[in-house]
């Protein structure tokens, strides 16, 4: 006689299989947190403090920082010492020339000691010259040492037109010199600066030396405006 719910004994047991269920979820590994780890600028702060680090910081400091810094320091005094020692030269040259024309203006030609003023035009002249060098030396890509050079040309214009006078020349000589004065300044100060003189001789006199004395502190203004001294 046969049971129905028997199992038969020939046959191999079942594999046995875990089943999850809803009263048994699926466990996942608790999230880990490293209660030791530290905020990023507490770690920065440990580096920085660093023995080796605070050494090679300071070798940077002491061989390339400071020393530039030195440097720049310098070479603005050693600048700003140029261009004052510049304009100084500039200004008491130009002015004293200038005044010396003045006041031969003054006299009468019977008074005037005629080579002493030649001699007074020519070490103007090569003090100027030196004054040029320097510029040009100092300013090399700018328009200072050309400036330099057209006030300088106007000054001896001038003094040719204070010669002619002490020695009679004709009025077409002292016409070509105020030509070339006109040019000279306008390439200082612009095509208007000379443009207006008067026509009366008197007045057009001290009208061309006025001009010339500002083209003179336009000049001094633009070397010390200018910081792109060539120091090496």
């Amino acid at each position: 006689m046969w049971v129905l719910n028997r199992r038969p004994t020939h046959l191999p047991p079942l594999p046995e299989i875990e089943m999850t269920t809803d009263a048994q979820p699926l466990r996942l590994p608790p999230f880990r947190t490293d209660k030791n780890r530290r905020p990023s600028h507490i770690r920065l702060r440990e580096i920085l403090a660093h023995p080796l680090v605070l050494l090679i910081v300071g070798a940077w400091l002491s061989g390339l920082l400071i020393p530039r810094l030195t440097q720049g320091w310098q070479d603005r005094e050693k600048a700003l010492e140029i261009r004052t020692q510049l304009v100084s030269a500039m200004s008491e040259d130009a002015t004293h020339m200038m005044t010396s024309i003045q006041e031969v203006r003054r006299h009468p030609r019977t008074t005037i000691d005629r080579d002493a003023f030649s001699r007074e035009f020519t070490q103007w002249s090569a003090d100027s010259a030196v004054i040029g060098a320097k510029i040009q030396a100092y300013f090399p890509r700018t328009t200072l040492p050309a400036d330099w050079g057209n006030l300088s040309g106007a000054i001896g214009e001038f003094y040719a037109i204070q010669m002619g006078q002490i020695d009679g020349a004709r009025q077409s000589e002292r016409r070509d010199h105020e030509r070339k004065i006109a040019r000279r300044l306008s390439a200082v100060l612009g095509p208007a600066a000379a443009a207006e003189w008067k026509k009366a001789d008197p007045g057009r006199w001290w009208s061309i030396r006025d001009t010339i004395l500002v083209a003179r502190a336009e000049l001094v203004r633009r070397v010390l405006a200018n910081e792109s001294v060539a120091l090496r």
